[in-house]
């Protein structure tokens, strides 16, 4: 039987070592839908150090981002899928001059280009959500922490991080492989994709 979800607002940035217990009931409560094929985890890496915002995005960081989401659905999460699947997209809410809708409308025509079906839209919904009011999100956001400690050196400042220790047991107990690196293939259901940007 999977552990109850703490109620507890969880995110990466609040963690204190006093919290430790409800966050690792969430990861226990995540490795065990995982394992069971009940949910997943996906996330895209890139090395910030190498963007040309404005050689490749009209100098604009936000345009490259709302580029980096598309890839992300396309490749990272509908692509999973079989293309009859549909899904609902909820982003962690944030301040945009992009429009949801038009994104979402961007993402399914792709995705309809992609499988040859012009009636395809694997995106049915698409919308912003507080992280504060959603588990899942919070779930999300703790993971998400975690791999940015990894691969991330000055994060960890010399192993002195109050957060290393939540970091190594979501290490721990959701990922065969490091969470510093690229996870194979073969594991789908935890998903560490590293985007290589072009010179």
């Amino acid at each position: 039987m999977a552990s109850k979800f703490p109620t507890d607002s969880l995110q990466w940035k609040h963690y204190r070592d006093d919290k430790f217990d409800s966050y690792r009931r969430m990861i226990d409560f995540f490795a065990t839908e995982k394992d069971a094929q009940r949910v997943d985890f996906t996330c895209l890496v890139i090395d910030t150090q190498r963007l040309d915002h404005k050689k490749f995005n009209e100098g604009d960081g936000e345009t490259f981002f709302q580029k980096m989401m598309c890839q992300l659905y396309l490749n990272g999460i509908i692509g999973k899928y079989p293309r009859t699947s549909t899904m609902r997209g909820f982003h962690g809410h944030r301040v945009s001059r992009y429009d949801m809708a038009e994104v979402s409308r961007i993402i399914n025509a792709t995705g309809a280009l992609a499988a040859e079906n012009v009636l395809y839209r694997p995106l049915r919904q698409f919308e912003y959500k507080r992280v504060e009011e959603s588990g899942p999100h919070q779930l999300t956001d703790t993971l998400l922490g975690a791999v940015s400690y990894f691969w991330n050196p000055g994060l960890q400042r010399g192993g002195q991080s109050r957060k290393r220790s939540l970091a190594e047991y979501v290490q721990k107990v959701c990922c065969s492989a490091s969470l510093g690196r690229p996870t194979p293939h073969w594991m789908r259901n935890f998903d560490i994709w590293e985007f290589r940007l072009r010179n």
